[in-house]
């Protein structure tokens, strides 16, 4: 099965009616019968939408997927950064990386 994975531009494009909207419904359409594995990442906190709307949190993001017809797809979490992703919906990194030195 084909993978594809949405960033938060879909949403925009969906929203707004934009030049791929018609591209990612029919990645969406596919996702429900089956026929492909679509995930959208959820990290637009710090993309703003039309009519200047900014998605601040996780529950306006996932009821904006849901009003554009994207609530049926997995979210994937991003590395967690600061005004980037969500509060409680990232992967925090490992910390400071040690190097050995011979």
């Amino acid at each position: 099965m084909t993978r594809f994975t949405l960033d938060a531009k879909c949403l925009i494009e969906l929203d707004g009616n934009g030049t791929a909207a018609k591209d990612v419904a029919a990645l969406v359409e596919a996702a429900r019968q089956g026929q492909a594995d679509v995930a959208i990442v959820a990290s637009s906190s710090s993309r703003y939408h039309p009519g200047g709307a900014r998605l601040a949190r996780f529950s306006d993001f996932k009821k904006q997927m849901a009003e554009v017809g994207l609530g049926s797809l997995s979210l994937l979490r991003p590395k967690a950064k600061h005004g980037f992703t969500y509060h409680g919906f990232g992967v925090l990194g490992m910390g400071p990386r040690w190097s050995v030195s011979a």
